[in-house]
């Protein structure tokens, strides 16, 4: 009997142990979300609380009179910057009691707690990715730009030798004979570039060697002895081996105005004068050097100052005055001279 008494107040513990669970487990069950969220929107709303009771009344009539929240109680519903703070402190309660509710009823759903030697590996994670961001940051200096040296005249045309050919005009060869070692001069010590005269074609030629600094070199030296073979004296040609932006232009006369018989060997006169007297005014003003070679003119000096001679030498073969040529090239040049 006394087992049977003992069996019975066991069964009885189990069945209030069991009852108190269920009670456990079906009060956050009773209560849903959707009803906690309109009760708490319905508590929150301005209006709701404005019209009831001593709430309402302790209110300010400007707040009430500014207040634009909107009608609705559902959750998100709009509300003024008055009531903002209250409607978010009851959203948040609204999360943690539907959080609350669905962990009792399924403990699985929430985080697990990590462990202290999961928390300090976190940590660890943490500031590796921290410098490595902060790694990846930094500026990465540039490197050195590369300097090259200039290639020389044989590299840049694969060890090709360049040449050059003038020819020598008849009126030019005695001259030539006479001043070769001043043209030879400069060219081979100065400028590194062979040049040697052909008798059998009567041509200057111009070859680079393995030591010429530079490929402009050659077409310099091109450009000296064609000026020499032009008429210019040798001191007047050198300049286009020292000096840059210098150049040689030529024309006839007859490219400006057709003459013929007495009437060029006049024009002819006007454009040198009384011993050369216009040609050295010319020269001088402009910064130039005239040679008159029949009927072919050349100039040589710069862009600008060849095109101030150019067209004082083609008014003096139009017909103008030697006169009124010399006080357009005083205002041209004072022009230059500023």
């Amino acid at each position: 009997m006394e087992g049977k008494e003992k069996e019975k107040e066991k069964e009885e513990a189990k069945r209030t142990m069991i009852m108190k669970i269920n009670k456990l487990k079906e009060t956050p069950q009773e209560i849903s979300q959707e009803d906690a969220k309109r009760q708490e929107a319905y508590n929150m709303s301005p209006r709701v609380r404005g019209g009831s009771g001593s709430a309402g009344m302790g209110k300010s009539s400007s707040v009430r009179l500014n207040c634009l929240c909107a009608p609705t109680t559902h959750p998100g519903s709009f509300r003024c910057r008055y009531h903002r703070r209250n409607s978010a402190l009851g959203i948040q309660r609204i999360l943690s009691s539907s959080t609350l509710a669905a962990a009792s009823l399924s403990p699985s759903l929430l985080p697990p707690t990590p462990a202290p030697n999961q928390r300090v590996r976190l940590i660890i994670m943490a500031e590796t990715t921290q410098m490595e961001i902060e790694t990846a940051t930094k500026a990465v200096p540039l490197p050195a730009k590369p300097v090259f040296k200039p290639l020389k005249a044989h590299e840049m045309s694969d060890g090709k030798v360049q040449f050059r050919k003038i020819p020598v005009p008849p009126n030019r060869y005695t001259p030539l004979k006479k001043a070769w070692l001043d043209i030879y001069t400069p060219v081979y010590d100065q400028m590194k570039v062979d040049i040697r005269m052909n008798l059998k074609s009567r041509k200057v030629e111009l070859k680079t060697r393995a030591d010429t600094p530079d490929v402009s070199n050659l077409q310099k030296s091109a450009d000296f002895v064609h000026a020499f073979m032009l008429g210019f004296d040798i001191p007047d040609a050198v300049a286009l081996l020292r000096m840059d932006e210098l150049y040689v232009e030529s024309f006839e006369i007859k490219d400006v105005k057709t003459l013929k018989g007495e009437h060029l060997s006049r024009a002819i006169g006007r454009l040198s004068g009384k011993g050369g007297k216009t040609k050295f005014a010319i020269e001088n003003s402009t910064k130039t050097r005239i040679v008159i070679a029949d009927t072919r003119i050349h100039i040589l000096g710069a862009f600008t100052n060849i095109k101030v001679a150019r067209s004082s030498l083609c008014s003096l073969i139009m017909g103008s005055p030697a006169g009124k040529v010399y006080s357009k090239l005083r205002n041209v040049s004072a022009r230059l001279a500023d």
